[in-house]
């Protein structure tokens, strides 16, 4: 009996295909987020909780959906960039001075020590998806790229590759260059 998929039955080669498309797309989708994550690009923008300083509210791993807005008012959760720390924060607004706003975390005991400028916000707060945020957070480490990105690459390149030597052997020359 023989234990081997062949590619040449029509089923798994249809299979075969569409596993193709699918993987592919999920590349593309992954190596746009990671190169678009926490850039403003859009009006709203997707970012991972990782820390528990929001907490009742907003838990390590729920994914949160911000919008960029003109003003924001005394409690209004924010999600604003932090220069010296290259992070993004997501906090309560405790106070406003002289143009710059003042956080807290949710579940911290003391304010933040470092004023936030209105240039530096990149949204309110509008919407959480709970535990999502973890395939995010995943993603951020070399062994979530690894995982997520160069593996299936080398996966759908492996298959590409074997598809077309199949095609090679089956026609011959006439696959790589027409007379």
């Amino acid at each position: 009996m023989d234990f081997y998929i062949r590619f040449y039955y029509p089923f798994f080669r249809i299979l075969f295909k569409i596993a193709s498309v699918f993987i592919f797309v999920i590349i593309i989708i992954l190596i746009f987020l990671f190169v678009s994550w926490d850039k403003n690009i859009f009006p709203y923008n997707v970012y991972a909780i990782e820390s528990e300083s929001m907490n009742p509210l907003l838990k390590r791993g729920d994914m949160i959906i911000v919008k960029n807005e003109k003003e924001y008012q005394i409690n209004d959760i924010i999600t604003f960039y932090v220069p010296h720390r290259k992070e993004y924060i997501t906090h309560r607004i405790v106070r406003i001075e002289k143009g710059f706003y003042y956080t807290k975390g949710d579940a911290n005991e003391a304010a933040d020590n470092y004023k936030i400028d209105s240039g530096d916000i990149s949204g309110k707060y509008v919407y959480k998806v709970n535990k999502l945020g973890f395939g995010v957070i995943f993603l951020k480490t070399i062994t979530g790229v690894i995982t997520c990105i160069v593996i299936p690459s080398s996966l759908l390149l492996g298959m590409i590759i074997s598809d077309f030597g199949r095609k090679v052997k089956k026609y011959g020359q006439s696959v790589i260059a027409k007379d």
